[in-house]
């Protein structure tokens, strides 16, 4: 990719398959790097992360056209994404890390921003 790459993951069982986010979108390869496809537009992505339970499934979050803070969430790496945006965050709000682990059996994210952490539990 050529361009300032925030945040990369490699699928964790198909090592050829590789997501960057990229500014406002993200890419995707299923060649290792050869080629690039763009998978999501429209979110300055700074953090992609792998599920710990999910193989294929991938978090991502950053910096929102409308400053809300939000996460978008694949399960089939990169080929489709959901949206969830938080009406209530703060305004201006970016997403710089995220830490994934398991709180009571449920998959949960951590969100390091400008204006605090915020944690979001995933239900199953």
């Amino acid at each position: 990719v050529d361009a300032t790459v925030y945040s990369a993951v490699i699928h964790p069982k198909k090592k050829q398959k590789v997501l960057a986010g990229v500014g406002n979108l993200i890419r995707k390869s299923d060649n290792g790097g050869s080629t690039w496809k763009t998978v999501l537009e429209g979110y300055n992505i700074r953090v992609l992360k792998n599920s710990l339970k999910y193989s294929g499934k991938v978090h991502s979050s950053g910096l929102s056209a409308h400053g809300q803070l939000f996460v978008a969430i694949s399960n089939d790496f990169g080929d489709s994404w959901e949206i969830e945006i938080y009406k209530d965050s703060p305004s201006n709000i970016q997403t710089n890390d995220m830490i994934i682990t398991q709180v009571d059996g449920n998959e949960t994210l951590f969100l390091g921003t400008n204006k605090g952490v915020y944690s979001l539990m995933l239900s199953q």
